[in-house]
């Protein structure tokens, strides 16, 4: 979950970490007493956590909507409808919607015929994709003479506002800033009608953009080829196994109504959840949301939970080899549970003793001791949290070494782990690892909005978050030791390995 970036413990980090460490178990630590919870009438939720002395505030609204819910061929979509959500309103990103909306309505539907066109798949009549593209870029042309582009982008820029930007990953899709504390109603007005009353326009355009950014990060990109490969391979029920990207196919494939679709179906107030932290007044901000997103109201149902494709147990190990011309690589890949399970917890402790820095036992061996790679590190949690997912062992191994031997010397520290169990100091120093990397996240607006809104989305409850460290405390060696014994075999994980 919380990956160290800081080695060195400040006055200040070392006696918030003395406090946390000894937390009652049955109450909240105190920083997170000053967590407002609201809920608004359609059923969006929001936090709010007023600090600070700088006029300033974070904010972010995720969704708990990624790729894991789209549907087979239809790959995606959770990442196209983010990039969609920068294009504008009927009153943000035109001049003229009145005279643009009969020229998105064509373009709808010559976009329509060209995306049923590229389904055909090896069927596709070149000529007429031909045909239906040039029609596309006169429509566009003739459109472009009413957009204003960027203007959402432009206006936030103008109001000081910082970080302006979305992700999507397999469990969820975000949307954060940060903005001067008088420009809290400009965000929220412009927010509520920006993602719940959106005008997809340059849909078709986008579509371009979109596989551009799938060339660059995974078909042109040899690392990139191989993470997904190994994703394909290592699951083989779990909605993880799909790129959130999407595939090439399906991208060509998508219509402006598939993404209306699963908007429609996702989007509802009541799956998101918005947190702002910063110097705000509470009793404000509660009526600037409710007289904004509050508004928003939402003719389709909010979406129902469903359950995803079990991963049935895996019995024997997987491989994956790739030959590219770049430097070699090795991904390990392990199954593991995910929250509320305690092992999930438990492979935090791990990752820090088995692969994070200089000092772990990984590194020491393979890069500093045994000379067969130049980079070693784990993590965990990987590709996403809402569903049983991997521990990752990453290599860089010296060209100089087979595959085969490094993945030996992998072996030879978790059997030594398995067999001889880890020390209290290496526990410890996990903790004390783990502990400083929190209260870091915690430190700043947008790590704390980041945090609050993550375990509010994945497991409904951003107390979570607030337990996180009583629960990483409760591990001894012999705790880690059982975990590794347990899912750190070789029949329970995936080999993906990239050769020159």
């Amino acid at each position: 979950m919380f990956k160290v970036k800081i080695v060195f413990l400040s006055v200040w980090a070392a006696l918030l970490a003395g406090a946390a460490l000894h937390a009652d178990s049955t109450r909240l630590p105190d920083w997170a007493s000053n967590v407002h919870e609201i809920r608004l009438k359609n059923g969006m939720t929001f936090l709010l956590y007023p600090r600070g002395e700088t006029p300033i505030f974070s904010a972010y609204i995720r969704f708990k909507v990624g790729g894991i819910d789209e549907e087979t061929g239809k790959t995606g979509l959770a990442h196209f409808l983010e990039h969609m959500a920068f294009k504008g309103t009927e009153t943000i990103g035109t001049k003229d919607f009145a005279k643009e909306k009969p020229i998105l309505e064509e373009i709808d539907k010559v976009g329509a015929e060209l995306s049923a066109e590229y389904r055909k798949g090896a069927q596709t009549d070149p000529k007429k994709i031909e045909e239906l593209r040039g029609r596309l870029k006169s429509l566009h042309d003739e459109e472009s003479k009413f957009l204003e582009k960027e203007e959402l982008s432009k206006k936030m820029l103008e109001n000081g506002g910082a970080d302006y930007n979305a992700t999507t990953s397999k469990d969820m899709t975000s949307y954060f800033v940060s903005l001067p504390t008088d420009k809290l109603r400009f965000w929220a007005d412009i927010e509520a009608k920006r993602i719940f009353k959106p005008v997809f326009r340059e849909f078709y355009q986008e579509k371009d953009v979109v596989l551009e950014e799938r060339r660059m990060r995974v078909d042109n990109d040899p690392d990139g080829r191989l993470y997904e490969a190994f994703m394909q391979q290592a699951f083989e029920s779990s909605p993880y196994k799909w790129p959130t990207i999407g595939s090439q196919q399906d991208v060509l494939g998508l219509t402006v109504e598939d993404l209306r679709a699963f908007y429609k179906k996702f989007y509802h107030p009541s799956n998101a959840v918005g947190v702002l932290v910063g110097r705000f007044d509470i009793a404000e901000a509660k009526k600037i949301l409710d007289e904004t997103f509050g508004e928003v109201t939402f003719d389709d149902p909010p979406p129902q939970p469903h359950a995803y494709p079990t991963e049935p147990p895996q019995t024997q190990e997987r491989r994956v080899e790739i030959k590219a011309s770049a430097q070699p690589r090795i991904l390990i890949g392990y199954h593991k549970p995910t929250l509320p399970e305690e092992d999930d917890y438990a492979f935090d402790v791990l990752d820090q003793i088995l692969g994070d820095g200089r000092s772990s036992r990984l590194y020491k061996s393979l890069v500093l001791e045994r000379k067969l790679a130049s980079h070693v590190e784990t993590s965990t949690g990987v590709p996403a949290s809402r569903l049983a997912n991997l521990f990752m062992i990453e290599i860089s191994p010296m060209e100089t070494h087979a595959a085969d031997d490094v993945i030996k010397a992998v072996d030879d520290e978790i059997e030594k782990i398995a067999n001889q169990g880890v020390t209290d100091d290496e526990v410890q120093k996990a903790k004390n690892r783990l502990t400083v990397d929190f209260l870091w996240q915690l430190k700043g607006n947008e790590g704390l909005a980041s945090q609050l809104s993550y375990f509010q989305v994945l497991a409904g409850d951003w107390k979570y978050l607030a337990a996180y460290l009583d629960h990483v405390n409760r591990f001894k060696a012999e705790d880690i030791q059982n975990v590794v014994k347990k899912y750190l075999s070789k029949n329970n994980r995936t080999v993906g390995i990239l050769e020159p």
